[in-house]
């Protein structure tokens, strides 16, 4: 795994470059230029996982959050 400071984050994208990336993503949003499903949301147990795709006519993305809340008992 490759752990990455908000240090080299700052020099590699400059927060200048995420609020002009936001502004586009909400806009093509409000739009209609991209597609945004509902949140897949599946529980496992004490465990959740969580879907959040988007779709453009050139790209597609997905979100994953996954939560294990006894992994915080682990040492």
């Amino acid at each position: 795994m490759k752990l990455i400071d908000s240090k080299t984050i700052g020099k590699a994208a400059p927060i200048e470059k995420w609020v002009l990336a936001m502004e586009q993503a909400l806009k093509d949003t409000a739009t209609g230029v991209v597609e945004v499903p509902q949140r897949m949301h599946i529980d496992r147990g004490p465990n959740t996982l969580l879907l959040m795709p988007c779709f453009g006519e050139k790209y597609f993305s997905t979100k994953l959050v996954s939560m294990f809340p006894k992994n915080r008992l682990k040492k």
